[in-house]
């Protein structure tokens, strides 16, 4: 089945971009009663997770996440990648930084300012599960999914020093 969709808005065309294990492919959505298919490819993994935030399109797929240029849906120009030994539930993407979240690793901050060059800059550690991440500025807020814990929510800042401060929220 597909694993994630995420639809995009342009001034033109509208698409759909759908991971469907390792296929990527992209539908014309202009109508929305007969989505046509423009492209797909086959990527080197099961796509994990789509995103396009501003020029970027941010895969996860076989073990990494893939930076492409959102300017081309298709064929796909690859710009940069990090790779991980952790499988990433969900990604958030705000000045500049890319921050992950991981079951039983944590959030992780990445620097994107370089797409060509993604910057591993810290891991917050964590020791449940999690389903999803938001970020805003230099704030991250994530919580565990699972077991007593489950309504709590984790504020994260990171710091320019490349460290976090965190506090919880009930």
């Amino acid at each position: 089945g597909v694993q994630r969709v995420l639809f995009r808005s342009g001034l033109k065309n509208n698409y759909a971009l759908v991971g469907q294990g390792s296929v990527y492919m992209v539908f014309d959505i202009t109508n929305l009663s007969q989505p046509q298919l423009l492209y797909d490819t086959t990527l080197p993994g099961d796509i994990v997770q789509i995103k396009i935030v501003d020029s970027l399109l941010l895969v996860e797929v076989g073990g990494s996440i893939r930076i492409y240029r959102s300017s081309n849906l298709f064929p796909l120009v690859q710009i940069g990648e990090f790779p991980s030994n952790d499988a990433w539930v969900d990604m958030s993407v705000s000045d500049s930084m890319l921050y992950t979240v991981a079951n039983y690793s944590g959030v992780y901050a990445i620097n994107i300012s370089d797409p060509a060059n993604p910057q591993y800059r810290m891991q917050f550690p964590g020791a449940e599960f999690s389903y999803s991440i938001s970020s805003q500025g230099r704030y991250v807020y994530y919580g565990p999914g699972e077991g007593p814990q489950f309504r709590k929510l984790m504020i994260l800042r990171y710091r320019s020093d490349s460290t976090f401060v965190w506090k919880d929220v009930w």
